[in-house]
């Protein structure tokens, strides 16, 4: 009985170690760090039978792994469409306050007036600046170096589908603008730090 329970036991520990990358270089990234892993049941159609299915799901990397201090940055925005590339700016500003992380995204098509992320639609910061350009929106960012969906919408053309664009902000591209050394950045400005 004994000899089970530590055979049992050395399976559990060479599982354990196998998925948590122990004896891996100190250089590489444990992929545990990158992705969440889901189990899923799924039911078979055909039969009753249920089976546990892994899924994985890239979570990317949180503005708080990235240990951003509070200021006004520079992020690179991909669009992952090749056909819709050119309706983001791809330069974007960022504000990084505390444990938030917003973006200003700018659309080179100026019929978008809205755009929503994740269910919640965000207005056009200029709407009532007829002379403002592209159309502009400050949206939260939870992580960089994943896909997130934004769906750009021409509210005045309600029969027009929305556009939707699959988006990764790269944190290699991070680019510190101006840091901000005080307790609080309580004004987010669009543009970034102001010339003193």
């Amino acid at each position: 009985m004994n000899k089970r329970v530590m055979a049992a036991s050395l399976a559990a520990v060479a599982a354990v170690t196998m998925f948590t990358g122990c004896g891996r270089k100190t250089g590489e990234e444990s992929v545990t760090a990158m992705e969440d892993i889901t189990v899923v049941q799924e039911k078979s159609s055909n039969t009753d039978e249920t089976k546990k299915v892994s899924k994985t799901v890239m979570r990317g990397k949180k503005p708080s792994d990235l240990n951003l201090k509070n200021g006004y940055y520079t992020v690179n925005a991909v669009v992952k469409e090749e056909e819709n590339k050119e309706l983001l700016v791809p330069e974007c500003n960022m504000v990084v306050n505390y444990a938030d992380c917003d973006v200003i995204l700018k659309i080179a098509d100026s019929q978008y007036d809205k755009i929503k992320v994740s269910a919640k639609e965000y207005d056009n910061l200029f709407a009532d600046d007829e002379e403002a350009g592209e159309p502009t929106f400050q949206i939260p960012l939870k992580a960089f170096d994943r896909e997130i969906k934004i769906s750009l919408i021409n509210s005045s053309n309600k029969e027009e589908k929305p556009v939707v664009l699959s988006v990764v902000f790269d944190s290699n591209s991070i680019k510190l603008l101006e840091e901000h050394t005080g307790e609080n950045i309580t004004e987010k400005t669009v543009d970034g730090p102001q010339e003193k």
